[in-house]
């Protein structure tokens, strides 16, 4: 555990949610933050108690954009300043910035941005407008291994989107699809104890059905 608990911290922009699994070869520790403009980001421990950073980015274009309207600058769309300008911004980031810091989570995956998508914001603006944007919502593959296109993208919560992590183990239970987080809570069984139990060789059905035992012997209901 780290020294100091930002747990609920506000700096900038960002609200600190919780320590991330991420840990750093050099054990540099990372915290998994939500900000202001909806995009959930993962900062260095350091950045944020010296407040270096305070954003997931946006704030940096918020400035850039104030600037270049100082100067009569423009954008021909004029959404340089709203959220879901940023989602696009962010989301060819991923894909194409190599220094970025989920670039081996896309990008080096292979995973890109569709060409009208990436060429055209608007493009990408209209989907969002016919496919249910709203401000509480965040973009999602469908498939995790495919790219950021019309057929493989929606809008959904954050809970959902964790929900589709590419490293939550999906199974099929009694001709439903889950992932074995959802399926453990179902059955009211703790999520790490169930996938411990499929990795050790249980059959599903036993992995969920089974009373855990504490010490002792007794059977925990």
């Amino acid at each position: 555990m780290p020294r100091k608990d930002l747990t609920g911290k506000k700096i900038g922009k960002l609200t600190v949610l919780k320590l991330s699994d991420n840990i750093q070869k050099n054990g540099k520790i990372k915290w998994v933050c939500r900000c202001e403009c909806g995009n959930i980001v993962e900062v260095f421990s350091s950045n944020l108690i010296r407040e270096h950073t305070k954003s997931c980015g946006c704030l940096a274009r918020e400035k850039r954009s104030k600037r270049m309207k100082a100067n009569n600058i423009q954008y021909k769309h004029g959404k340089a300043d709203t959220r879901i300008y940023n989602i696009w911004s962010s989301m060819k980031r991923r894909c194409y910035l190599k220094t970025h810091i989920y670039y081996s989570n896309y990008g080096a995956r292979g995973i890109k941005v569709c060409k009208e998508w990436k060429e055209d914001f608007m493009s990408f603006y209209n989907w969002s407008m016919e496919n249910g944007y709203r401000d509480d919502l965040t973009i999602d593959r469908i498939n995790n291994d495919k790219d950021y296109c019309p057929e493989n993208c929606r809008w959904i919560t954050n809970k959902e989107q964790q929900n589709n992590k590419r490293n939550n183990k999906i199974i099929f239970y009694k001709n439903k699809k889950y992932t074995a987080t959802q399926l453990a809570r179902e059955y009211n069984i703790n999520p790490d104890r169930f996938l411990e139990r499929i990795r050790n060789g249980w059959d599903i059905e036993r992995a969920l059905l089974t009373p855990v035992r504490k010490r002792g012997g007794n059977i925990c209901i």
